[in-house]
């Protein structure tokens, strides 16, 4: 009996071991995120390919107002301006990413009117219901790929963060229409 038990725990330590997780989670807003444990899946697996599938820790996205995401500019980064997201990596060392990604959705929605025209060709792509969630899902990559050593400091940077959110976009659509086709 205690040999299964050893194994067992042996197991479960391995599994805990391996497990990187991304959490959603709203800190003064609620946020609907349709096929959330796709998208969760995702960017799971997008981080794990690019840094490894040895990786552990949690992305916890946090989904908040723009007070809220204000405050946390002002106190954090000493910035007097709203902001769409703010990507605080916790610990990223070795084979561990802890972080928070907070996303202001009030943000994020007017966001989505300006840019709404730019995004015609991904508005094709039946996953994305609307800009709104275009939107959403553009923001909540680019945390990612912040964490994943992505910059947009510079025009350049920028230009090279734009293209990996689309290209993110795309994937992920093409992610979801396969599930759908095999489902």
């Amino acid at each position: 009996m205690c040999f299964f038990i050893y194994i067992f725990s042996f197991f479960l330590a391995f599994l805990l071991a391996v497990s990187f997780r991304i959490a959603f989670t709203g800190a003064d807003v609620p946020v609907r995120l349709p096929e959330r444990r796709a998208l969760k899946q995702f960017i799971s697996e997008s981080v794990r390919r690019q840094l490894g599938q040895g990786i552990t820790g949690c992305i916890t996205y946090i989904f908040c107002s723009d007070t809220y995401l204000l405050s946390l500019n002002r106190n954090f980064l000493g910035h007097d301006e709203y902001t769409d997201i703010i990507t605080f990596p916790l610990t990223h060392t070795g084979d561990i990413l802890e972080a928070e990604i907070y996303i202001s959705t009030d943000r994020v929605k007017e966001n989505a009117e300006v840019y709404a025209g730019r995004e015609r060709g991904l508005m094709a792509l039946k996953v994305f219901a609307s800009a709104y969630y275009i939107e959403l899902h553009r923001v909540m990559f680019h945390g990612a790929l912040h964490l994943l050593g992505y910059n947009d400091d510079t025009p350049a940077a920028e230009q090279k963060m734009r293209r990996a959110e689309n290209l993110w976009l795309r994937k992920y659509a093409s992610f979801i229409q396969n599930r759908e086709s095999i489902g």
